[in-house]
This record gives structure tokens, sequence and C-alpha cells, in this order.
């Protein structure tokens, strides 16, 4: 699913390619008409409007592992020390980076992504699909079955890991005993 999206975006090709057009003459010579070095506040707009939505395109949906997380937030570290000029033998630390550059963490990023558009979802009327579907999601997360199907089973192997989960721990609900009736108020 996403991983797709990981694999494509993250392999080299066109965030990379997006990046180093950032520090390049030719961009420079395009934006300016002369070669004339971006300054870091329009190579990090440029950066935000080329690199990050391209890359988190439709996160709003997605479940991450701590693992994808990681991964990311790698790729987005290792874009803004490019655009900063910072070397992989530079000893400077991601804060410092951050500090510069004024970025959020892809997690963080993603996390308010996801819970807009549940709220979003929450919001349409009960008949829309999309409600219907969330509210199945929520349901079948607390226990409740809508089909009557006991001999109902899940594949063999670890279960992945669920949009809804991702919600819940989004918003903050995940260790709490009630979450499950607390995220069925939520949506009815």
């Amino acid at each position: 699913m996403q991983q797709d999206l990981f694999n494509s975006s993250l392999s080299g090709g066109t965030s990379k390619f997006l990046v180093s057009l950032l520090r390049s003459t030719s961009l420079q010579t395009e934006y300016y008409g002369h070669a004339q070095p971006l300054n870091m506040p329009t190579k990090m707009r440029l950066y935000k409007s080329l690199v990050i939505s391209m890359l988190l395109y439709s996160s709003e949906t997605w479940s991450l592992t701590k693992a994808d997380e990681r991964r990311l937030e790698a790729f987005h570290m290792n874009c803004q020390r490019r655009i900063l000029g910072i070397r992989w033998f530079y000893f400077v630390t991601n804060a410092s980076v951050t500090s510069q550059t004024g970025e959020e963490d892809m997690a963080s990023r993603i996390r308010r992504r996801r819970l807009s558009f549940s709220g979003h979802v929450r919001r349409l009327p009960k008949a829309t699909p999309a409600h219907s579907a969330l509210r199945l999601a929520v349901d079948t997360r607390a226990g409740y079955r809508t089909d009557n199907i006991s001999e109902w089973k899940r594949r063999r192997g670890r279960p992945c890991r669920a949009w809804m989960q991702q919600i819940e721990e989004d918003s903050g609900h995940h260790h709490h005993h009630h979450h499950h009736h607390h995220l069925r108020l939520l949506i009815s």
C-alpha cells in the first residue's frame, strides 16, 4: 500500500532529483533569469511545495509502523541537510538542522493530516459511504459485529496495522479502557 509510495519516493528517484534541483544553477537561472543563489527560505518553500507535497500525497490514509516513520524522517532530514549544504562528515545534530529550517518532523505532519481527515469524514452526513465505512471500522474495532457472522476469521499472520488503530493513537485514546466507546460516540 504506502510501501510502494515509500519505495518509489525514497529510492532516489524524483524527490532526490528535486532536492538536487534546489541546489542547481539551472533552477537559479530559471528563477532569477541569471545565476544568483536562492536564499534558504526560498529553497525551503520550494522543497515543501515540490518534495513534501509529493511525498505526503494521501498520507492521511496511511497507517505507519515505527520503521516507516524513521525512514520518512531520515529522508526529510537528509533533504534539509542537502538544502543547507551540510555534508555527511560534518557533525551537525538533527535539532540544529531543524532549528535552522523551522521544519516540523514528518510523523507530526502526517498525524495532523490524519486527524484532520478523520474529522472531515466524521462530519459528513451519515448516509455518505465514507462515513458509513468509518462507522463500520469503529464498530468492528470495538468488537461489535454488524453482520452476525460468528465464524469469521482473519487471515493467518501478524495483523496489519489498521488505520483506526493509528487514529486512536494519534488522538491519544489508545491507552484508555473506554477508547472504543469514546470513538463510537464521536462517530454517532
